[in-house]
């Protein structure tokens, strides 16, 4: 008898890649992940357009600058996208092929322990507006490894240019900030930052002023959006600062440890 989570995988479409080139629910030998050089006189990897959920979890990718625009060109239904600890010897472009091939179906985006996510990457990522969940999650040995510049900034450009984000795991990041709201937090010199910069501090000192005028409580800057539209989920788990002792957090159910609380 099929349960339903299988029969919720059959139906989805999952291909489940590991590195140790190990699959399930693929008959298919991985010679054609070897064979790189082959894909782009070919100009596709997988040629399965109806498939909905891929999930691939710690693959390299030693070899082919256009690997990941190459994977996704024909996957035009995918819908649930798992890249746990993927990289890309070459780099990941600072994820421009999400928005090139994705940006239309994609709901579910997971890229736990995934490097190079810096600002120019969040802003190619939040153009996937049907987003409603996100994690750029990181493991406990990274945590003190990969921090992000202007946390608040970040997070607040995240969850305001996904407008139907539900659900953002930031567990083992520094995205969650202090708690407090720093004017010019690590401004470099580009004119573009400077101007970012100080249209948010506008943005939180008048528009999200409440009916008496006062800020509404919020101890995580980068969320005083969500207010009054709380995150059905935030994972905190391991964050940079302990953001798991404040009081104020606009999210219903919050990850602190290995376990989610209802707040």
């Amino acid at each position: 008898m099929i349960g339903k989570n299988q029969l919720e995988i059959i139906n989805s479409l999952i291909i489940y890649i590991k590195s140790s080139f190990r699959t399930e629910f693929v008959t298919q030998s991985f010679s054609f992940f070897r064979s790189a050089i082959k894909y782009p006189k070919r100009g596709y990897i997988l040629n399965t357009p109806k498939l909905q959920r891929l999930c691939m979890h710690d693959l390299n990718i030693h070899r082919g600058s256009s690997y990941f625009p190459l994977l996704f060109t024909n996957l035009t239904k995918l819908t649930h996208l798992d890249m746990s600890g993927c990289n890309h010897s070459g780099r990941m472009d600072k994820f421009k092929w999400p928005p090139k091939y994705l940006k239309e179906t994609l709901i579910y985006l997971v890229l736990h322990n995934v490097a190079e996510i810096d600002i120019v990457s969040i802003k190619n990522i939040v153009t996937l507006k049907k987003l409603r969940h996100l994690d750029i999650s990181k493991s406990l040995d990274k945590v003190d490894l990969d921090r992000f510049d202007r946390p608040n900034y970040l997070l607040r450009m995240i969850v305001e240019g996904l407008p139907v984000l539900s659900s953002l795991d930031i567990s083992g990041t520094n995205l969650a900030g202090n708690g407090i709201f720093e004017h010019e937090e690590n401004v470099t010199d580009d004119s573009d930052q400077e101007k970012e910069s100080s249209k948010m501090e506008t943005i939180l000192t008048e528009t999200n002023l409440d009916e008496r005028g006062e800020m509404p409580k919020c101890d995580i800057v980068g969320l005083i959006c969500r207010v009054y539209k709380p995150l059905d989920f935030l994972g905190l788990y391991k964050c940079v600062h302990d953001p798991n002792h404040r009081a104020h957090i606009p999210a219903k159910q919050v990850k602190y440890f290995d376990i989610n609380i209802d707040t």
